[in-house]
């Protein structure tokens, strides 16, 4: 009597990291550009729940390191530091990082840890909100000015043209590298695509809309040099921090790009220089 044989059991499909990037990138880009054109709350809910998000991922970065943050206290304070920013209470914001700091010194006794433990848990609890909080604040401020759409899209377009381009320039031609101690992968080669992309890109969203001039020209040949240089202090961040990447374990929104804080990495020293430069253009 023979047997009938058993089914195969179907194996379950994997994605390779250019696959799941390259789908990530397809279904929540849109959402995410539908939202920075919506502008108001909607942008406002937009980067107040990532912003939290890559606090929590923050205080949670020095977990091998025995390093010790609040993750509630620095999302709370991330979330007080970009209303304060948006609403033009930027005034506010010192007063709110001391507060973040001497809360957190306060909890930590509370707890009965030692001085020196109390401080280093402070100095993580406040970080957050000063690396994080503090340019999304600024992404806010950018969007709510006149024309603030295309100089936010400006932003974006220099951080997301140059990753974009730094990482198939790195897969085509990278062979020397960048920073070794830093980041292993990231090569020359990737670097310089990246800037040229970035810079393209950004060019040409500006001269279609009518604002490629002397000052804007400075910042868009600028601006991949500062989104290449965000991305390294992230990585330096990890490599003190001793992980791979900053995602929480029950929480990876971007599947092949890591966390919240790997794909923000870039975008917060650019903000930072995009605002600076908006500001001396007279632009905000």
């Amino acid at each position: 009597m023979t047997s009938t044989p058993k089914p195969e059991r179907s194996q379950p499909i994997t994605l390779t990291n250019f696959q799941q990037r390259a789908l990530t990138v397809f279904t929540l880009g849109p959402v995410v550009l539908l939202l920075v054109a919506a502008g108001g709350w909607w942008f406002f809910g937009l980067a107040v729940g990532l912003a939290v998000i890559a606090a929590l991922e923050f205080a949670n970065l020095g977990r091998h390191r025995n390093l010790h943050a609040s993750p509630l206290l620095s999302a709370a304070s991330v979330v007080a530091i970009i209303t304060a920013a948006s609403q033009g209470g930027g005034n506010l914001i010192p007063a709110l990082l001391v507060l973040t700091f001497l809360v957190a010194i306060f909890w930590a006794f509370v707890r009965r840890m030692t001085l020196r433990t109390a401080l280093i848990e402070a100095v993580m609890t406040v970080a957050a909100p000063a690396y994080i909080g503090l340019p999304t604040g600024l992404l806010i401020v950018v969007r709510n000015t006149t024309d603030g759409l295309i100089w936010l899209l400006l932003v974006l377009v220099l951080t997301w043209g140059t990753d974009i381009f730094a990482y198939f320039g790195g897969r085509l031609w990278g062979r020397t590298k960048l920073a070794p101690r830093i980041s292993p992968k990231k090569t020359v080669e990737g670097a310089l695509v990246g800037y040229a992309g970035g810079a393209g890109v950004a060019a040409l969203l500006l001269a279609l809309n009518g604002d490629l001039e002397m000052g804007t020209a400075l910042v868009v040949l600028i601006g991949p040099i500062a989104a290449i240089l965000g991305d390294l202090v992230e990585s330096a961040l990890k490599r003190a921090f001793d992980v791979k990447d900053s995602h929480l374990s029950h929480l990876n929104l971007f599947p092949g790009h890591g966390g919240v804080l790997d794909r923000t990495d870039s975008l917060i020293l650019v903000a930072w220089f995009c605002y600076v430069c908006f500001r001396l253009l007279g632009i905000i």
